[in-house]
């Protein structure tokens, strides 16, 4: 996500940072290892954009109970203001659910839904997708 996005979260009162504020700015950037490290650490909740590591690193998240959202995007993708919106909306519903262990893996789904896909406790929830009706 973009550092402006962890700005105005602060500017609110939220605690927020960024992958450039903890890490600078390097050509590469950090690679997902060492952001899901640091929120351990931190003892931090990750917002990502990031569909591969959800995939390649879900198992990481889990052992570590990192609690993570992920923002799913549509195919056109979303600019900053849509991805701030879409927080905005869920932040306080994410805040509710960690505090109470009640969730810890969450998805804002392309649409602009909500989906708590693990609590941290039990196996993952799989989501309930939506039949695709066959034409005639």
């Amino acid at each position: 996500l973009s550092w402006r996005i962890a700005e105005a979260l602060n500017l609110v009162g939220y605690r927020f940072t960024s992958v450039r504020e903890e890490f600078g700015r390097r050509r590469s950037g950090p690679d997902d290892r060492e952001i899901i490290t640091w929120c351990t650490e931190h003892k931090a909740a990750w917002f990502t954009l990031d569909d591969d590591a959800k995939r390649e690193y879900e198992a990481l998240l889990r052992a570590g109970h990192v609690p993570v959202v992920w923002i799913r995007q549509p195919r056109a993708g979303l600019s900053e203001r849509e991805q701030f919106t879409r927080i905005v909306r869920y932040l306080e519903r994410v805040l509710t659910e960690l505090a109470n262990g009640t969730g810890l893996h969450f998805e804002i789904t392309t649409g602009g839904g909500f989906v708590v896909l693990w609590d941290g406790k039990g196996p993952k929830r799989e989501r309930k997708r939506p039949s695709r009706r066959q034409g005639p």
